[in-house]
């Protein structure tokens, strides 16, 4: 065996005893992994449809470009929606206030503001309905619900990097490059 591959094999072993003591922190791995996927997905439709919102009142915009927004904002709901409910069915949120109890009105926040995310929403939705609104009020309203978006993202990483320490820090939850 070479002095590489004995390095490489103590550090596995260590490895393994460390994911072993942290009981469960292989799920917990996996979740993060999980939302950190999902996150960089969620961004990067965010910034697309971003693009979109920049252009509605644009000379040259198509006719139909308020209706094929209003298709995405609906996407975008339907898998938001989605997304929280996976948050809410259990996992790792849970296990990171079993290991951080202090972190549990944190987790409660993170959960609460999920209705309001998806009231903001379905208040775009709305103004997209109203053809007196102006481009100018969407794309306001579109960055403010993108802002508090991001920010609940940042909170939620926060609290796995405070539950899981280092685990976390090793993922870019908030999905940013």
């Amino acid at each position: 065996m070479t002095v590489d591959s004995e390095r490489h094999a103590v550090n596995r072993l260590i490895s393994l005893e460390r994911d072993e003591a942290m009981n469960g922190a292989e799920d917990c791995r996996a979740y993060v992994e999980h939302l950190q996927h999902e996150h960089g997905r969620l961004n990067q439709l965010l910034l697309e449809i971003g693009h979109e919102v920049a252009a509605l009142g644009q000379v040259g915009q198509p006719e139909d470009s308020i209706a094929h927004f209003a298709q995405r904002l609906t996407d975008l709901r339907q898998q938001l929606q989605a997304h929280f409910a996976e948050e809410e069915a259990g996992g790792c949120l849970e296990e990171a206030v079993a290991r951080c109890p202090s972190l549990s009105e944190d987790s409660k926040t993170i959960v609460a503001e999920h209705p309001l995310l998806d009231r903001m929403l379905e208040q775009l939705l709305a103004q997209t309905r109203n053809r007196a609104v102006s481009p100018a009020d969407v794309q306001r309203d579109y960055r403010a619900f993108g802002d508090k978006l991001h920010a609940h993202e940042a909170a939620e990483n926060r609290l796995l990097q405070m539950a899981f320490g280092a685990e976390a820090t090793d993922y870019d939850v908030e999905g940013d490059d």
